[in-house]
């Protein structure tokens, strides 16, 4: 069979593989039909009761065929709810966890405990939707899942929170004093529903807060920050448990903010500065600015934007400098539009490690992308070469690029910062650089290039290239690579001493002008120079598995839809 021949039947091939791949499942769940679901949703909870027949409360599908399920109601009392199987009692109940606040604008104000019960903080007139009731993999509303969403009237939000502070420092711990609504927290008028407090008489003893009702929550010593309370010294962690232990008898304000995801403890009647937070002429947060303490601006996560820095002008040139505020402050924040990246992390020497590189991220407000510590594995092309898929909905502002081994075997760079606008950290250099993502796909075939001519000859002496490879195996990987990365190839600058791309530029060149385009296959259409390119060092290419180029489109979507699948996002 000749070349020509081969490589038509490597492409046809690998185009039936993928076809069947892609073509048989979008046939297999357009051909089913949408149902209605079996498990019809109803509302119940602490305030409204727990009929799961209740007529009042009974979700409807939103359009028929649409497996989308809707209640809109008003909730005169925040607290606990779970969404209940109409006519099943025993009660089953949807799964609690399947709630989506990225989608619905109650956002946090909605809190999930678990798989049975979830928490609505405010009241107001709500909206909820159900998607997928039945959990069915084929239904057009995609998988379970729930929204919540406030009217506009709703807003700001505000009124009796579902929070309550409970224990021997108000007025006991048993039953019924979770019910005690003289102890729930309110919102505090200005914030939107930031905050909610409580200001009494508190017992040399200990408490926490929960929801209202229940002993859901529980939360204690480690949610507060001492540091920014008036009257942090006054509080401790208590021995044995999470408790907070009052040190001091007293009147004080527990302060829970919904933004920072903090508790703070102030001295009854502290004062406070209000700080007004823009992107550019728009609103994005109030925030308190308690007087006494040094104010220090909480992260604000913008959608599909970088943040870099709050500002005290609208040109973005000052920087705001923490400290006492004298006055209400007005910042305004800088963020840059985020866009699809690759990340490359290049370890040529191996000094993070000779195997797997793991990526751990996170931003300002505490968003873990790749998952918890140790991160997850970037993919390993050889090389030292590393590199993990972002959507712009997810780019993190700080890395930490390390083996994934535990405790003492774990070897990793410091923390991070990803500078914006840059995409390669040089663990050598330990610089930012950037390079187009054609220019990494690019060095992806570049690596292939270096990877099936390990064996080559460095003076020229002896042939000890397969020109079948080459032609057939190589070219044929090649013939599977996009036509501006093809282009990009064609004229890819040759340096052995450059980046990886440059260096099998370098080695492409040498061997062709060496040994002949009737031996090797000049396929990338490269002028070669007259006297042919120098070749580079073949160190570092032992037991470096040859990845085929449908590898390296599958380790790259693998990496995004991990990434993805943590994290999706509904329209």
């Amino acid at each position: 069979m000749n070349k020509n021949n081969k490589r038509r039947l490597f492409k046809f091939a690998i185009a039936t593989l993928l076809g069947s791949a892609i073509i048989n499942p979008l046939l297999g769940k357009n051909s089913l039909i949408a149902q209605a679901a079996t498990d019809i949703p109803v509302l119940a909870g602490d305030a409204i009761g727990w009929d799961e027949n209740s007529a009042t409360y009974e979700f409807s599908e939103t359009e028929a065929g649409s497996d989308i399920y809707t209640l809109t109601t008003t909730i005169t009392d925040s607290g606990r709810y779970q969404l209940i199987k109409k006519g099943v009692n025993p009660h089953q109940r949807f799964n609690a966890e399947g709630y989506d606040p990225a989608n619905s604008n109650a956002w946090d104000y909605v809190v999930s405990f678990g798989v049975d019960d979830f928490a609505i903080l405010y009241p107001g007139t709500i909206t909820i939707k159900v998607y997928n009731p039945d959990g069915s993999e084929s239904s057009p509303a995609g998988d379970y899942r729930f929204t919540v969403d406030y009217d506009a009237a709703s807003f700001p939000l505000s009124g009796t929170s579902a929070y309550i502070a409970v224990g021997d420092a108000l007025d006991g711990w048993g039953d019924p004093n979770q019910n005690i609504a003289a102890n729930r927290l309110t919102s505090i008028g200005g914030f939107d529903g930031r905050y909610m407090a409580l200001t009494r008489a508190f017992s040399a003893n200990e408490f926490k807060i929960y929801i209202y009702k229940t002993w859901l929550g529980g939360f204690g010593f480690d949610m507060f920050n001492t540091a920014k309370s008036t009257a942090g010294t006054a509080i401790e962690k208590a021995i044995g448990s999470d408790n907070v232990k009052v040190k001091v008898a007293g009147n004080y304000q527990v302060v829970v903010d919904m933004v920072a995801k903090q508790i703070f403890f102030h001295n009854a009647g502290s004062t406070y500065k209000t700080v007004t937070k823009y992107d550019g002429t728009t609103v994005i947060d109030k925030e308190m600015a308690v007087d006494g303490l040094t104010y220090e601006p909480c992260y604000i996560r913008r959608a599909n934007k970088r943040f870099a820095g709050w500002y005290t002008d609208s040109e973005l040139t000052i920087a705001y400098e923490p400290g006492l505020l004298t006055a209400d402050l007005t910042l305004y924040g800088k963020y840059v539009e985020s866009q699809d990246t690759t990340l490359v992390f290049y370890d040529p020497n191996h000094a993070i490690s000779s195997g797997d590189v793991y990526l751990y991220t996170w931003d300002g407000d505490g968003r873990q992308v790749t998952g918890e510590w140790p991160g997850a594995a970037m993919a390993n092309y050889g090389h030292g070469y590393y590199s993990w898929f972002f959507p712009s909905t997810h780019l993190p502002e700080n890395v930490i690029f390390n083996n994934g081994l535990p405790d003492a075997a774990n070897v990793k760079t410091a923390d991070i910062v990803w500078e914006l606008g840059k995409n390669v950290y040089n663990q050598v250099t330990e610089t930012w650089s950037a390079v187009s993502e054609v220019h990494h796909k690019a060095t992806l075939f570049g690596i292939q290039i270096l990877n099936h001519t390990a064996t080559c000859d460095a003076t020229g002496s002896a042939l000890n290239l397969n020109s079948a490879d080459w032609n057939d195996t190589l070219r044929n990987q090649y013939d599977l690579v996009e036509s501006d990365v093809k282009t990009y190839l064609k004229t890819a600058v040759a340096n052995p001493n450059g980046d990886l791309l440059a260096q099998a530029m370098a080695r492409y060149d040498y061997i062709v002008k060496k040994y002949g385009t009737v031996m090797f296959e000049n396929f990338l259409d490269r002028t070669i120079p007259p006297s042919g390119a120098p070749l580079v060092s073949n160190s570092d290419t032992n037991n470096i598995p040859i990845i085929s180029l449908l590898g390296v489109v599958a380790l790259i979507s693998l990496a995004g839809f991990k990434l993805l699948s943590k994290k999706r996002r509904y329209s």
